[in-house]
């Protein structure tokens, strides 16, 4: 391998690693760093265009390349459609907002060749900061303390890290009673998301040979899975471990089952819309998720052209919420593809399903099944909770892990798109 070859391979983790900190309210908060809150883009962008200067050859996707400016028109006219504020601003945070899908959508737009052989480990980097987050995270549910501040000048920078035997997550202390634990969430400020962090790490970790060390490193990021007390992120490591081990080889039941989520997740709205809330009363967590969503549908306008470009929800979601309030604070929407509709519309979901299913059939092609896996659970999760980032994360992933040779695409009109 080339030395440009191998700082290719060092950028991507420290890509994936700024991704996850910019996730992460409690390393931004923390630091009240202008280094984290106005350089690490900078920084992003200047890895991925190292990431290409370094490569000598790059494979020219015209999906990738549409996908990508579809997504940024459409972000500026749905913002302009509906703003709040200046219109500027609210472009710049929302695609900050979708930053790892972007990524993912330059790298499948010019995908750097890299060759990749069985149990190449260059992703260490992300696993040892995965590692990191993990013993922090279980001190804290061993020692039932945060270790961290869970709020600046008043202001909650944490998620329901606390769990209330019998009632569920809060964030607030004052609330506690002596039946308590505390989620471990390390520094990325809940439990969810150091369990997708953990998700992540466990994928990447399963494509090395199988070892004591690294079979001893999984059994740590399991462990902090469940130590999460989340129940999205045990369930989307259940459906992982299922289909990783009863779909292998079965590239049709991962398609039929990537398609079938997609589905459910695109009629969402009808199906909650026709739940009575009678049935989740024992289920407050589930419940607050439909409220959230309830609530949003019934303040929101659903004209046509609201249905098919959004409404610059994630920039008006607070001001909407206003003083309306429910056991756990403001009223927010726990669904990815409900977020996604309210923010983008069908063509923001439209979009991403193509770019994420053109990277879901090539880790297919490639007989990555375990990144399939990867990108089903984090799907399923995706149900009960917004997690647009970590979606783009493990498109990311999946793209890098991939063996970029010629011999990996479908045919030959593909192999003389090689630039």
């Amino acid at each position: 391998m080339t030395q440009n070859q191998w700082i290719v391979k060092g950028i991507q983790p420290f890509i994936i690693i700024i991704f996850f900190v910019m996730s992460s309210p409690t390393i931004i908060q923390l630091t009240q760093s202008n280094f984290l809150t106005k350089l690490l883009i900078p920084i992003l962008l200047l890895l991925i265009i190292l990431l290409y200067i370094l490569t000598t050859k790059a494979y020219f996707s015209v999906k990738g390349f549409v996908c990508l400016v579809l997504f940024l028109l459409l972000v500026g006219f749905s913002i302009a459609s509906s703003p709040s504020s200046s219109v500027t601003s609210e472009i710049k945070s929302t695609l900050v907002r979708y930053l790892p899908f972007l990524f993912m959508f330059i790298v499948l737009w010019l995908r750097p060749i890299t060759k990749h052989k069985t149990g190449d480990r260059h992703f260490l980097l992300v696993v040892y900061f995965g590692l990191i987050e993990s013993v922090l995270g279980i001190f804290q549910f061993i020692l039932k303390s945060p270790l961290l501040p869970t709020s600046i000048n008043g202001q909650q920078i944490v998620s329901s890290i606390y769990y209330i035997l019998g009632q569920g997550g809060t964030g607030d202390s004052s609330l506690l009673n002596a039946n308590y634990l505390v989620r471990a969430s390390g520094t990325m400020g809940s439990g969810l998301g150091l369990g997708i962090l953990c998700l992540c790490c466990i994928a990447i970790v399963e494509m090395w040979p199988h070892t004591k060390w690294s079979n001893m490193i999984r059994g740590v990021f399991y462990l902090t899975s469940f130590l999460t007390l989340t129940s999205t992120i045990i369930v989307g490591l259940i459906f992982y471990i299922i289909t990783k081990r009863m779909y292998k080889a079965k590239p049709l039941l991962y398609k039929w089952t990537y398609y079938s989520l997609w589905f459910v997740g695109l009629v969402s709205q009808w199906i909650i819309a026709k739940i009575p809330d009678s049935i989740f009363e024992k289920l407050p967590t589930l419940l607050s998720r439909f409220d959230g969503i309830k609530y949003y549908e019934s303040v929101l306008s659903f004209g046509t052209k609201n249905i098919f470009i959004g409404q610059n929800f994630s920039n008006r979601w607070q001001s909407l919420a206003n003083a309306t309030m429910n056991t756990n604070g403001r009223y927010v929407v726990d669904n990815f593809f409900m977020y996604v509709f309210f923010d983008l519309g069908l063509l923001g979901l439209l979009i991403i399903f193509i770019a994420q299913r053109q990277v879901f059939m090539q880790s297919l092609r490639e007989n990555q099944y375990i990144l399939a896996s990867l990108s089903l659970s984090i799907l399923v999760i995706g149900f009960a909770n917004n997690i647009s980032y970590a979606m783009g994360i493990a498109g990311f992933i999946t793209l890098c892990s991939l063996n970029k040779s010629p011999d990996a695409y479908e045919n030959l009109e593909e192999k003389n798109n090689l630039l």
